[in-house]
């Protein structure tokens, strides 16, 4: 076997080593520092202890929950997370096949695992990896001209998560441009049946309007300024520049780093590069809640950019990527509801993601150190992230619920008593419930690393306007230090 060859494969066989080793002491804390990842637990347990399915959130991840279901009661976050962290083997393998044929194939896959908004979630109890390997092995199907089995894996994508059906478009428009139409609609058919019947419980219980984007009291213009902070932060700076530098010094080569596996389908592989990453960054800026939205746009724009730069690029690339999972350059300070344009250096998001897991923990065991006085209520902005087995939390007086009105408290059931103490925890309530609660006798206090971006983003209400006084959970200020 030549030399090149062997060390090709050596690469290969590295890369799920080092995918394993960056994810795995992350999956031991617990199941995430997205609020979600502990909101699916909690549905997965529910369905498994009672039968009934009420979703994490809506339109729900249902064949995730279900999944869960089975894993979560037994195994708790580490069982979850490893779990995760298989599909995400499972990604790096549909990718690989997917850049099959390539020159640069093993060097773009080790691109691929290096992203730090990949390597985030492979350790997280969410979605968004499952539902984007099923997307990749949907497509990697496709290519090899396997259309029933693409069409039944992107149902199953769906059913992970509803925007994995997009992921049909590049096939179906290939389909239709070669007149296929017959195949075509069978196709998208096949795929939105199967991912459709996933969600026929939650339909069932909520209706159709379960498919409505969530309300928000955010303007359009700090939308557009909360998805361009979100884009930067998936990526970082210098991978931004070294990208738009790379693809610069690109055009003067002639022709591309071409597949020589694909012949027959080659327009149907640069149709899954070239539409995806728009679709989903589009998608992404209606609702730029999470930097994790953009990791299937992402991963179709890195099999993009690698046929149009060799290896040694390509692996600048990654290592401009691994960079900012370990140092980033943060274009934000200042703190929760009071941000401001400040760049400066920050742990990357692996890094950060590894300090603010242990942070977490130490948070939920440490409630019992609050020094609050009695007769008080607590916004946390945090959830089920706070209260999921917590053993210093239990269910609040039953008179607590009418003084306040059930339009302006988020997530209500999240609602929490302090043991042994006359203090309530809330995710977060509106200016009227607040003075609600005041009026009645109520300190309030505030989680000062959460609660005012939560209450600014559900109600449009400033809480540090209003005076709350304010409790550090993060940091070593914190209230358990």
């Amino acid at each position: 076997m030549p030399d090149k060859q062997v060390k090709k494969n050596a690469l290969l066989g590295l890369i799920p080593l080092l995918a394993v080793a960056l994810t795995l002491p992350r999956a031991l804390l617990n199941y995430g520092l997205d609020a979600d990842s502990f909101r699916v637990a909690a549905a997965a347990e529910h369905l498994w202890r009672s039968g009934e399915y009420i979703p994490s959130r809506l339109p729900g991840n249902p064949l995730f929950e279900f999944m869960l279901a089975l894993i979560v009661p037994w195994g708790g976050h580490l069982a979850a997370n490893l779990t995760v962290l298989g599909f995400g083997l499972l990604a790096l393998f549909f990718f690989h096949g997917l850049a099959c044929g390539r020159p640069n194939a093993a060097i773009l896959t080790l691109t691929f695992c290096f992203t730090p908004v990949f390597l985030l979630n492979c350790a997280t109890c969410m979605d968004y990896v499952p539902a984007l390997a099923l997307l990749l092995g949907s497509a990697w199907l496709a290519l090899s001209g396997r259309l029933t089995s693409a069409a039944l894996m992107l149902g199953l994508s769906a059913g992970f998560r509803l925007t994995g059906i997009l992921g049909g478009l590049p096939l179906w428009l290939w389909l239709a441009g070669q007149r296929r139409y017959r195949e075509a609609l069978t196709s998208t058919a096949l795929a939105t049946s199967v991912g459709l019947a996933f969600y026929l419980p939650g339909i069932d219980r909520y209706g159709l309007g379960m498919f409505k984007v969530p309300a928000t009291a955010v303007n359009a213009a700090d939308l557009l300024s909360q998805a361009g902070y979100r884009a930067w932060m998936c990526l970082g700076l210098p991978a931004w520049l070294g990208l738009g530098w790379l693809l610069v010094k690109s055009r003067g080569r002639d022709g591309m780093v071409r597949s020589v596996s694909r012949e027959s389908t080659g327009r149907l592989e640069r149709m899954y590069e070239s539409i995806l990453p728009p679709v989903y960054f589009l998608l992404f800026l209606l609702h730029p809640d999470e930097i994790s939205y953009l990791l299937p746009a992402v991963t179709f724009l890195i099999l993009w950019i690698g046929k149009h730069i060799p290896r040694r690029e390509t692996f600048v690339l990654g290592l401009l990527l691994f960079s900012h999972g370990l140092l980033c350059l943060n274009p934000l300070g200042g703190e929760s509801g009071k941000r401001s344009l400040r760049l400066h250096l920050a742990p990357g998001l692996i890094v950060n993601d590894w300090l603010e897991r242990r942070e977490l923990n130490h948070l939920r065991l440490g409630l019992d150190k609050l020094s609050l006085p009695q007769h008080s209520v607590l916004i946390t902005g945090m959830g089920d992230i706070l209260t999921f087995h917590n053993p210093l939390l239990e269910p609040p007086e039953a008179g607590f619920s009418t003084l306040i009105d059930p339009a302006g408290i988020w997530e209500p059931g999240q609602t929490r008593l302090l043991r042994g103490r006359d203090i309530h925890l809330v995710h977060t309530l509106s200016s009227g419930n607040v003075q609600r609660l005041q009026a009645a006798g109520y300190h309030l206090f505030m989680f000062s690393s959460f609660a005012p971006s939560t209450t600014l983003r559900r109600y449009g209400f400033d809480p540090w306007q209003a005076g709350i006084g304010r409790v550090e959970a993060f940091g070593p200020e914190a209230f358990y230090r």
